[in-house]
């Protein structure tokens, strides 16, 4: 560490050296001497401040393509590969510790400073019975995070005008019960719909009887539901509801005239470049997908066998 920072010096004082000269020839700009002043003030104690100090400079210069920033830039590169250095050792370790204490076999994890990739690393293993480590090309299921794919997809068709959050669900289902008739959107992307969930993530209500293990038709999914009863008046409690986020999904597929699943590469993931990332499938080869697994009666175990039906919502 020593060593890093005496080339940090280094660095600053080629900067301060130039950077004088520059501002001697160029004393007609305040607020450029105003924020060189910032920079060197600020260097002694606080590399801290001189970073954010010559983020400021260069942004405010962008245009500018003199020796002068060129060297802010190289102090900056020569800050940021120190930072990371510096805090690897202790990422790991509190990494590899949480690893331990909640048993999670493998992941992989990327760390961004002021909008750049400071640290990206990998740990552990995909498969822990064929012993195959975690890589940089590693796909995990991300689960219940899909809930804000979900919802990010609904407000685009909102933002098309396709739909309201406030409309009523039974606009895009038929046959609903007088008591679904309050339901909206809202509701559902809010968990205030009183839907009983299929899994059983809110546990002061009883949850759908599915066989998680079966696959079921939209038809078959909803038509459970409407038998099995609301929790509570629509908008009245909140109870947290994967069923909700399985309905919307249904309704992005009848408003579009598409899989729900196509939406998403077209509008979120193509467009943000998200080349790998897509709906799960239970019978698809998918290179390099991690294996799930859970920590039951003190002991890793593969995880239960999910049917299509609910892994459709998961990425």
């Amino acid at each position: 560490m020593k060593s890093s920072f005496n080339r940090l010096t280094i660095a600053l004082l080629i900067v301060f050296a130039f950077g004088s000269f520059v501002l001697a020839q160029d004393t007609r700009d305040p607020l450029k001497i105003e924020i060189f002043k910032r920079f060197t003030d600020n260097r002694g104690t606080h590399l801290d401040l001189a970073y954010q100090a010559a983020k400021d400079y260069l942004q405010k210069y962008a245009g500018d393509k003199d020796k002068y920033t060129d060297y802010l830039q190289k102090w900056i590169m020569y800050y940021e590969r120190d930072l990371a250095k510096k805090s690897a050792d202790e990422i790991d370790n509190y990494v590899r510790g949480e690893m331990t204490a909640q048993h999670i076999p493998g992941l992989s994890l990327c760390v961004v400073h002021n909008g750049r990739i400071v640290k990206s690393a990998v740990y552990g293993l995909a498969d822990v019975e064929l012993n195959v480590p975690v890589t940089g090309d590693t796909e995990f299921s991300i689960a219940s995070m899909t809930k804000s794919i979900t919802a990010s997809a609904i407000m685009l068709l909102v933002q098309d005008g396709k739909l309201s959050l406030d409309d009523h669900i039974s606009k895009y289902f038929e046959g609903l019960p007088e008591t679904w008739q309050p339901i909206t959107i809202r509701h559902l992307l809010s968990h205030t719909s009183g839907i009983k969930d299929h899994f059983r993530d809110y546990p002061f209500y009883p949850p759908l009887k599915l066989d998680r293990k079966l696959e079921y038709t939209d038809e078959e999914y909803l038509k459970a539901h409407i038998d099995a009863g609301l929790n509570f008046t629509p908008g009245a409690q909140w109870a947290y509801c994967s069923s909700g986020c399985t309905l919307l999904g249904m309704m992005i597929t009848k408003v579009t005239g598409k899989p729900y699943g196509d939406f998403f590469r077209d509008r979120i993931f193509a467009p943000l470049g998200m080349t790998r990332t897509h709906l799960i499938s239970l019978k698809n080869i998918i290179p390099n997908r991690a294996h799930g697994y859970q920590w039951e009666d003190g002991a890793l175990r593969n995880g239960n066998y999910t049917g299509q039906t609910y892994a459709g919502a998961l990425m």
